[in-house]
């Protein structure tokens, strides 16, 4: 009886993860709220890019300085996959009261959304300082970063949970 218990768990687990990822995955590709996205990231990642480069100017998606980078932001550059997948596997623990779960989910994606800014500022200096390494550093280093954030955000949040209150939340 036990092992199907925790089966059941598992199964209800990877259930609601996948369903949370298909629903939010067809909520966030609403044209006003991608375009509001993509938006808040690019004039955020602009703020914190002009106090390096006082030479560029934030035009609705784009970063474009007078040394001739223009860095587009699109939808795939605001870190809301990462932000799908964080919420969906928090969603999914069960086990997790509902404060620490909303306060885990609130706390992870503004991490997620920090970590993703500091990704573009960097991207753009080094467009800007050296151009050669920004391919490498954008497809694979710091996508590689995202995955590392958000793997460690989770634990933090499964760790944290468990240890405030062992036996409330045995799995």
């Amino acid at each position: 009886m036990k092992i199907k218990n925790n089966n059941r768990k598992y199964i209800n687990f990877i259930v609601v993860f996948f369903s949370s990822l298909i629903i939010l995955q067809l909520l966030t590709h609403i044209p006003i709220l991608i375009n509001a996205f993509i938006y808040i990231t690019t004039q955020i990642t602009g703020f914190f890019v002009k106090l390096i480069y006082n030479d560029i100017s934030i035009n609705e998606f784009h970063i474009i300085s007078k040394r001739g980078i223009d860095m587009e932001i699109i939808y795939e550059c605001t870190g809301i996959y990462g932000i799908i997948v964080y919420f969906s596997a928090s969603i999914s623990a069960f086990w997790v009261d509902k404060f620490d779960k909303i306060k885990g989910i609130i706390i992870g994606i503004i991490a997620i959304f920090i970590a993703n800014i500091i990704r573009l500022v960097s991207l753009y200096i080094i467009s800007q300082e050296y151009p050669p390494a920004f391919e490498y550093l954008h497809t694979y280093f710091w996508q590689l970063f995202l995955i590392i954030v958000i793997v460690a955000l989770y634990y933090l949040f499964f760790l944290k949970v468990l240890i405030s209150s062992p036996k409330k939340n045995k799995l």
